[in-house]
């Protein structure tokens, strides 16, 4: 679809976090006319997550099949480049518009402190805002007790017995969306929300959305809406 197509003229900036130089790629003025996106999201049916189900904070609908495949197209020669994937593989692809809804005193534990979407490094989590920086946007952390940026098959248990021993020594943190850096987590990147840009990272990335609560809305026109699409090579 047109209308949707890549935007020959959109910007890369390529950065590395941390000491391991994990790539974030962050692209601007993604699409040529991502209003029509925006147009799209306002017709689409949102509904909630369940909670034993998924972390995400609000609502989701599909997202156009269109879509899904410009993006992975524009993509593809970045995704070779700077995150070593093949580009004659096959990927698994989930897409979805997103709209975070749930007020801070609702948020479970798991949502209040840094996350990651799976522990798998060759997961890739493709997040394209349809909002601007009124929004907040992205962090990325580092857990201070273990050094870990990022939490992979060989970490992970030891990573969530340490956080399990903090917090219960020092109990859970306050309700609420994080907002820069904690007593347990380093804050060391964050990008803004801006209206067409894409980030691109391993989904075993500690990170958090930017969330001003003020401006939850279940409409994609005004609220926090964005695409996240969650990639896996084969």
């Amino acid at each position: 679809m047109s209308d949707r197509a890549a935007n020959p003229a959109r910007r890369l900036d390529v950065r590395r976090l941390g000491g391991e130089g994990e790539p974030l790629a962050v692209i601007d003025d993604m699409l040529l006319d991502p209003g029509s996106l925006v147009g799209a999201a306002a017709q689409a049916r949102f509904a909630p997550l369940a909670p034993a189900g998924n972390y995400y904070p609000g609502h989701r609908a599909l997202a156009p099949g269109p879509y899904l495949a410009a993006i992975l197209e524009a993509v593809r020669p970045l995704l070779h480049e700077v995150f070593a994937v093949h580009p004659d593989s096959r990927a698994k692809a989930s897409c979805h518009f997103s709209l975070v809804t749930l007020p801070p005193d609702d948020l479970n534990l798991g949502q209040r402190l840094p996350h990651i979407d799976s522990d798998d490094p060759g997961r890739l989590a493709i997040l394209h805002y349809l909002c601007g920086p009124e929004h907040g946007g992205t962090a990325f952390y580092r857990h201070r007790a273990t050094g870990l940026l990022k939490v992979t098959p060989e970490h992970s248990k030891g990573y969530l017995s340490t956080l399990r021993a903090e917090l219960d020594r020092d109990g859970p943190p306050p309700a609420g969306y994080l907002e820069g850096g904690t007593p347990l987590f380093e804050e060391i990147e964050r990008i803004p929300a801006a209206f067409n840009r894409l980030i691109i990272y391993r989904g075993c990335l500690l990170h958090s959305g930017i969330v001003d609560s003020a401006r939850l809305s279940l409409d994609p026109r005004v609220g926090r809406l964005t695409v996240n699409t969650f990639l896996t090579p084969r």
